[in-house]
């Protein structure tokens, strides 16, 4: 089974945002840092080899695994700056729809450049996303607890599932939708995807999207998850879905990296492994 890479680690963030080579990338790296400090009163901690976190939030997966991961952070990737943040809170679309130029996936927003959005609506579009994970969540800890702390006794207060799972398949679709049409596919083909993937057919797949399903229920009541899915392979959100250990999650990004995959003008036969 695959390690999770992404924890906590004792390296520098400030060595790692300095070896940033886009002059431009770095110096949106350093506002991004100072706006996150200043939102959630924390320290910076690298997590894995690129994500910058702050405090850290434990969950549970639907197989009983535990594990961690940075309550609130972002990436200055190479292709553009990830800011790990969804939409599950009150004023989120009112917000994106002012934010400017971005792109979304499930929980993660992408920005080129700073310039291209207004930096008090993404400030608050942070803190809310923060606000709202720690209201659901408990206050988060600090990462350094999580880098020092054995094993978490049994019992006591109900681990929060990673947010990702509360989001309801209704309100991703569209973004699917959305990406693909920018893109000049079609509707259909993104439902193509996701019945092969799922084993949906048509009316089942609108019928969950009209029960307001969460990611879980979505997931677990599909009829045949496709087996040839372990053949996707690739990065979504800074992570490769392969060494992705919890299989809910996987299937969740699994599903990114097909419509990623519509949108790049992919051939349909080759997005279906066939």
């Amino acid at each position: 089974m695959a390690e999770n890479k992404t924890k906590p680690t004792s390296a520098s963030v400030d060595d790692f945002i300095a070896a940033i080579d886009n002059p431009r990338r770095r110096a949106d790296a350093l506002v991004s840092l100072a706006l996150y400090k200043e939102v959630t009163g924390l320290q910076p901690v690298m997590w894995g080899p690129s994500i910058i976190g702050f405090g850290s939030s434990h969950y549970v997966y639907e197989t009983g695994r535990e594990g961690d991961m940075p309550a609130a952070g972002f990436s200055p990737r190479k292709a553009n700056l990830t800011f790990y943040v969804g939409d599950d809170f009150e004023g989120a679309a009112a917000l994106y729809a002012r934010l400017g130029k971005h792109k979304k996936s499930v929980a993660c927003l992408y920005i080129n450049k700073l310039d291209d959005v207004d930096r008090d609506v993404l400030r608050e579009i942070i803190a809310r996303q923060y606000a709202e994970d720690a209201h659901k969540g408990g206050v988060p800890q600090h990462a350094e607890d999580s880098m020092r702390s054995g094993p978490r006794p049994a019992g006591g207060t109900t681990m929060p599932q990673h947010r990702i799972y509360r989001m309801t398949f209704s309100s991703i679709y569209p973004m699917y939708i959305q990406k693909a049409e920018r893109k000049n596919r079609t509707k259909e083909e993104v439902d193509q995807v996701i019945c092969w993937l799922t084993g949906y057919g048509q009316a089942e797949l609108q019928r969950q999207i009209e029960l307001e399903s969460d990611l879980e229920t979505f997931f677990a009541r599909a009829p045949l998850f496709n087996p040839n899915a372990s053949l996707i392979k690739g990065v979504v959100c800074g992570v490769r879905v392969e060494d992705i250990e919890d299989p809910l999650m996987r299937k969740v990004r699994y599903l990114d990296k097909l419509i990623d995959e519509l949108a790049k003008g992919k051939a349909m036969d080759k997005i279906l492994r066939q």
